[in-house]
């Protein structure tokens, strides 16, 4: 419970950067669990926050970086919304390093479906997980 409320207090934090852009978008996704935990639960997109930045928000970045992170790369039509965004490489509480991970969400605007892949650095195989996303 404790790294949800960590992410919900992230999440306001985030949601305070976007209050002072007029076209802030905001879409809040929730995740199926995936084997070994590969996918983030909750993922939250804050578009044009920061100076026009698109910023992300999950789990994993909230506990391994401590802040959101900007989008390496975002694709927003008028029908779907793409975005890549990357966890670098980091040790967990243990020591071991946890190699980078590359995150793609994808949602169909229409519907709220979307899915999050995760790519992890290395030799580690893709992790899928589909769910919705909500714009806020």
């Amino acid at each position: 419970m404790r790294p949800f409320k960590k992410l919900a207090a992230a999440a306001a934090i985030l949601a305070g950067l976007v209050a002072t852009s007029a076209q802030a978008e905001t879409w809040k996704c929730a995740f199926k669990p995936s084997r070994g935990d590969g996918t983030p639960q909750v993922v939250i997109i804050q578009l044009g926050a920061s100076g026009g930045r698109t910023m992300v928000l999950d789990g994993l970045i909230q506990n391994y970086v401590g802040k959101p992170v900007e989008a390496r790369s975002v694709r927003n039509t008028t029908s779907t919304l793409s975005v890549r965004y990357d966890l670098p490489s980091v040790k967990d509480n243990k020591g071991q390093w946890i190699p980078g991970i590359v995150y793609n969400v994808y949602i169909e605007k229409s519907n709220g479906k979307s899915r999050v892949t995760a790519t992890p650095s290395g030799n580690y195989r893709d992790v899928r997980s589909t769910g919705t996303c909500k714009r806020k």
